[in-house]
């Protein structure tokens, strides 16, 4: 039996941003990432998100994250549910309750040159803080290898 671990890949590559989560509320914006051809900024994070409503298990809250993505010179970018996933302060992984783009796109990826505002919502316990957002535009998405960026909030 084998087992993989990413960490170990020479084709994998995670870079993490430590950011205070209090700023990303207040609207400031965190600096340009550039994850394999594909920039990413994190813009904005609303706690508890207010906007479309859906419905949510008791003791828990909406967190909405806002990007601008945009591909520069990559083979694809996603924007699907798929490419991101935020760890809460207890440890447990998150998979977006859905994801908003802010323009109308043939599909959740980017071709090179096209760029777009995505808000990504997840639900998570109400005594819990977000504690880790990553977002893999591409292979990472789906594989164990792949580039991806991490924004670990203090």
């Amino acid at each position: 039996v084998l087992f993989y671990s990413p960490s170990l890949s020479p084709f994998s590559n995670t870079e993490e941003v430590s950011a205070q989560y209090q700023a990303v509320l207040d609207g400031n914006p965190l600096q340009l990432i550039d994850v394999g051809g594909t920039e990413v900024v994190l813009l904005d994070a609303e706690d508890p998100y207010a906007g479309r409503t859906a419905i949510r298990e008791p003791n828990t809250r909406f967190v909405a994250f806002v990007f601008d993505i945009a591909n520069r010179d990559s083979l694809f970018t996603l924007i699907g549910e798929e490419a991101f996933r935020l760890k809460d302060s207890s440890g447990r992984n998150h998979p977006p309750e859905f994801v908003l783009i802010d323009q109308r796109l043939l599909s959740y990826s980017l071709a090179q040159g096209e760029g777009t505002t995505v808000t990504v919502v997840f639900e998570i316990d109400e005594q819990y803080d977000p504690a880790e957002l990553t977002y893999s535009p591409g292979f990472a998405a789906f594989l164990p290898f792949g580039t991806r960026v991490r924004f670990v909030f203090r």
